[in-house]
């Protein structure tokens, strides 16, 4: 059951760009937030699509 306040209901891909770096590649999510407009991003390495649990760290930072 998906809770009416789902990120799922209001957050809108906008944009993923492939990112090479010397410790391997990363895909870059960008996010809009349908509510408020506001971005989020989600740097993710790996397949992380089988449903499996994945170890999350979470940032709240300016990218201005």
């Amino acid at each position: 059951m998906i809770h009416p306040e789902s990120a799922t209901n209001y957050l809108q891909r906008s944009t993923s760009a492939r990112i090479p770096t010397p410790y391997g590649s990363y895909q870059l999510f960008h996010y809009v937030d349908g509510r408020d407009g506001k971005e989020h991003l989600a740097l993710v390495m790996g397949d992380v699509s089988d449903g499996e649990e994945v170890l999350v760290r979470v940032h709240s930072e300016c990218m201005t």
